[in-house]
């Protein structure tokens, strides 16, 4: 039985996607495991999917965000992918541990992806116990990612501890205030955003009422969950901005 802490399995997972693991030609034959659970999935078999998992299978992804489930809770977002009419297609890439854990380059469909990010591209990495998976760690390649993550960014966002808003639109425009969409008098801060990696750079327009206009603060953007995510100043020239650190925001669904 493979022994390995979840840790260790990220870890690898990481120098796969940073191309620090070299390829290697022949896969071993636990390989066919994850070729036969791709094929399950694909086929959108869920009970026969279920029996290739150990009572304490860990699934991960990060995607958007981070996430992990153990043990049955790692079934639901499983079947998610068989709901959503996942197709999958696995590429050997390497192996460690004698071939106990099978690094993959995946392509995935989905219904409900965007066509810009079809397919999703990933690193996969697979720890096995027999014709067994004891861990399934999945890994978005960071262009696509980042393309999420802007996208996800659109919309109306509140101070967790607040009243304050941020309202960011798909035309690169950045609002900030007690009401967002009142009257003008209501915006405090605002301008103009772009969004590069997970930095958005904002610049002020004529409607800051607590910067000058053209005052920039470069902020760090970090999704938590598909409706919070957290943001912090790392570079500013806005008096105004100094000091406030990180920001928890939550989504505001009207």
């Amino acid at each position: 039985m493979v022994r390995m802490s979840f840790a260790c399995v990220f870890f690898v997972a990481l120098l796969s996607v940073n191309a620090l693991s070299v390829a290697q030609a022949q896969p071993p034959a636990q390989f066919e495991v994850v070729e036969h659970y791709a094929a399950l999935l694909n086929e959108g078999a869920k009970a026969p999917l279920r029996l290739m998992f150990s009572r304490g299978v860990l699934y991960a992804e990060h995607a958007l965000f981070w996430s992990e489930d153990r043990g049955t809770a790692a079934l639901p977002p499983l079947y998610a992918l068989v709901d959503a009419g996942a197709r999958l297609e696995v590429d050997f890439h390497a192996a460690e541990s004698g071939g106990d854990v099978i690094i993959t380059r995946e392509r995935m469909w989905l219904d409900d992806t965007h066509e810009a990010l079809t397919p999703l591209r990933s690193t996969g990495v697979y720890v096995l116990d027999g014709d067994r998976i004891l861990r399934i760690t999945r890994v978005l390649d960071v262009d696509q990612r980042y393309a999420l993550m802007r996208d996800a960014l659109v919309g109306t966002w509140q101070e967790t501890w607040g009243q304050l808003r941020f309202a960011f639109d798909a035309e690169g425009t950045l609002r900030y205030g007690a009401l967002v969409g009142a009257p003008e008098g209501h915006i405090t801060d605002g301008g103009t955003y772009v969004v590069e990696a997970d930095l958005l750079t904002w610049v002020r327009d004529e409607t800051t009422q607590i910067c000058a206009p053209d005052d920039v603060t470069v902020l760090q953007v970090r999704f938590l969950a598909p409706d919070s995510l957290a943001i912090s100043a790392v570079d500013d020239t806005c008096r105004g901005w100094v000091g406030k650190g990180s920001l928890r925001l939550d989504r505001v669904v009207d």
